[in-house]
């Protein structure tokens, strides 16, 4: 499980893409990336145990093409502030002190609808499926076994999550610092106009897989 998580970590589209080229900020900011990221698994899993309880069916590609919609408005909404018509971009929105919390609030938000919706898409809710299907089918109350079943699946998907995103802060960790020497020598609007056509990039291949 750790190894899956691992490998889910180097996806561009498990997170790294969105902690990695924000602005610079205190450790405590990337910590809380990250939890958002975390809270967003977490909500997927709790929509998919929803969901199984009430027979109901989650459409992985609806969520995908969610996912990538949302990423399309984010790369849309940077290009908007770089050209001036979404609010202050770069150095003049870093001197603006009011609203930061608000904006940073908003950002993990974000993070977290994003991270619920790519978890949704991908089926990482379903790992708990096999040991809740005794107790949705049998109706009777789950016995020790059916417990050690539960517990046995939610310790792997905490695995599974841990790895990943440790993985996937590192990786941003290393972009956001490759950013930075990059902006050294392009300078940072063509470093930041590259990451946002990254962005839009990833959003048109979930678009286009579905």
């Amino acid at each position: 499980m750790a190894a899956s998580g691992a490998m889910h970590g180097l996806g561009p589209a498990n997170g790294w893409l969105l902690l990695a080229g924000r602005r610079p900020g205190p450790e405590r900011v990337a910590v809380r990336g990250l939890l958002a990221l975390a809270v967003g698994h977490a909500l997927a899993l709790m929509l998919a145990v929803v969901a199984y309880a009430h027979g109901l069916y989650l459409d992985a590609g609806l969520s995908r093409r969610c996912a990538a919609g949302l990423l399309i408005a984010i790369a849309a909404h940077r290009g908007l502030r770089d050209i001036g018509l979404a609010g202050p971009a770069g150095p003049v929105a870093r001197r603006a002190s009011a609203g930061t919390d608000r904006r940073r609030c908003g950002a993990h938000a974000g993070l977290a609808l994003w991270s619920c919706l790519i978890a949704t898409g991908q089926g990482t809710g379903t790992m708990l499926l096999p040991a809740l299907t005794p107790m949705c089918t049998t109706g009777v109350a789950p016995g020790p076994s059916v417990a050690g079943g539960v517990a046995t699946a939610l310790l792997a998907v905490g695995v599974h999550l841990a790895a990943m995103l440790a993985v996937a802060g590192t990786v941003a960790a290393g972009l956001d610092r490759g950013i930075a020497a990059v902006s050294q020598r392009i300078g940072t609007p063509a470093a930041r106009h590259g990451w946002t056509a990254g962005l839009a990039i990833v959003g048109l291949g979930l678009a286009v897989r579905g």
